[in-house]
């Protein structure tokens, strides 16, 4: 079935991509431990299920460091498990899968994983 998702980060949608996948993936609402703020938004629906099933991730934004046991593993600001292809990815978490992303946040993943990198391997 052909999937649509929609990519938002804060209030504005940054993204649309559609992909093919057996099942319609959740949709993630990304929660920041520390600031409280649900910072981006992926939304996946289909024909087949036209109200997204959500789930809800707890990663650090842009703005805080990692500060429980939860969010140890996740980059600040990242949408993607670190470096995760969707054949490594249950299909319900398609959407956050970094060959799954369009182009504008890969640009965006690229320039956070980079940023977060250069900062704790300089430290």
């Amino acid at each position: 079935m052909k999937v649509t998702t929609l990519y938002f980060l804060g209030a504005a949608q940054v993204a649309t991509s559609s992909f093919e996948c057996s099942t319609t993936p959740h949709s993630s609402a990304y929660f920041c431990p520390t600031c409280g703020e649900i910072w981006a938004r992926i939304v996946c629906t289909s024909e087949e299920f036209p109200r997204p099933q959500w789930d809800v991730r707890t990663v650090p934004c842009e703005k805080h460091k990692a500060s429980c046991v939860a969010d140890w593993s996740r980059v600040p600001g990242s949408l993607t498990d670190p470096f995760e292809k969707s054949a490594n990815l249950s299909t319900l978490h398609w959407g956050s899968a970094i060959d799954k992303l369009p182009p504008v946040l890969l640009d965006r993943e690229f320039s956070i994983l980079l940023d977060y990198y250069e900062k704790e391997f300089s430290e």
